[in-house]
């Protein structure tokens, strides 16, 4: 990767998207917890992913602006993997990573 968290960058955006959308199974995980943007996104942090609130905040704004998603582009580093497995196993359990891997 050219930039240094490259692959960071570009699977944060995915995930808030996919929390914001409730895509990638989120829609059955959010019926059983409700999590605050707040929230969301410092599980995201304790996994490796920097993000703040506001980046989930973006996600929604992009969602009521009508913009579309493109899950999978974020490259699926070795080390994307392993934290989305992390986040998976440690939060998530159905979370659907697969979407996010392609």
């Amino acid at each position: 990767m050219k930039r240094i968290n490259g692959d960071l960058k570009r699977i944060k955006p995915e995930l808030c998207a996919a929390f914001v959308r409730r895509d990638g199974n989120f829609a059955e995980i959010r019926t059983r917890s409700t999590y605050t943007h707040k929230e969301f996104s410092g599980i995201l942090t304790d996994c490796g992913i920097p993000c703040k609130d506001s980046d989930v905040e973006n996600a929604s704004r992009n969602k009521s602006n009508g913009k579309t998603i493109s899950y999978g582009k974020s490259g699926a580093s070795e080390r994307v993997k392993v934290l989305l497995i992390k986040l998976r196993d440690d939060h998530f359990r159905d979370l659907d990573i697969d979407l996010f891997l392609k």
